[in-house]
């Protein structure tokens, strides 16, 4: 893994951890809620699909 890549994943991740945190202090209704986590969910799949297509086998 690319230095830069590894610092676009953290960032992500980190950006990622802070909204599911204020999810579960309920700062979002129940609707947002589940569209966030679903839409959080499938962006960390990509991110992680996209790392393991950069990584060299």
């Amino acid at each position: 893994m690319t230095r830069s890549s590894k610092k676009i994943f953290s960032q992500e991740y980190v950006r990622w951890k802070r909204q599911l945190r204020a999810l579960r202090k309920g700062k979002y209704s129940v609707v947002k809620k589940l569209a966030l986590e679903a839409q959080k969910d499938l962006e960390m799949k990509a991110l992680t699909k996209q790392l393991n297509l950069s990584l060299p086998n």
